[in-house]
């Protein structure tokens, strides 16, 4: 009976267990799927964002009888990104031109996370009050963490809906 057991002990000391490897692989697959949740969080939010301003233009220009804009943050595109976020303003005095009092919201993009870049140079799209838009175009939506290489192609239709696509960033 003193053998059996000096044999089981001998067996308990080699090395590491087949339970402690598993539990080591395990937990860096989690670790790897919480930050694709964090990345598809972090999309989704913007994205969100952004499909709400894009319903906000066409719902106030219809409503108020005016063209409502929804434009980059500073009316210009910088490296062609709309890094800084983006605003929803009506052109009251029908100037073409964003006025201090004409913003309805404003978007600030938070310094990590989504970048969103327009990729037909588009620096706003304008609502009619019919509802339809004055141009159509391209936004890109991708994720500012390295290693992230998914994103969203957010093409704006010629009635003015926005067609949402899975795309590679870079």
């Amino acid at each position: 009976m003193d053998i059996l057991m000096e044999d089981t002990e001998e067996k308990k000391s080699g090395g590491f267990g087949f339970l402690f490897i598993l539990a080591v692989i395990v937990t860096a697959m989690m670790g790897l799927g919480f930050q694709t949740v964090q990345h598809d969080m972090r999309l989704s939010q913007a994205l969100g964002s952004l499909n709400a301003g894009f319903d906000m233009a066409r719902e106030e220009a219809m409503r108020r009888g005016k063209p409502v804009v929804i434009s980059a943050l500073d009316g210009e595109v910088i490296e062609n990104q709309w890094r800084r976020g983006w605003v929803v303003w009506v052109d009251e005095n029908l100037n073409g031109r964003r006025d201090g009092h004409e913003a309805l919201r404003t978007e600030i993009m938070p310094t990590s996370g989504a970048i969103l870049s327009s990729a037909t140079r588009n620096t706003d799209f304008r609502y009619q009050p019919s509802g339809q838009i004055n141009s159509t175009g391209v936004l890109k939506l991708c994720d500012s963490q390295a290693g992230q290489n998914r994103g969203h192609r957010i093409s704006v239709s010629a009635i003015g809906n926005l067609v949402i696509a899975d795309t590679l960033c870079t």
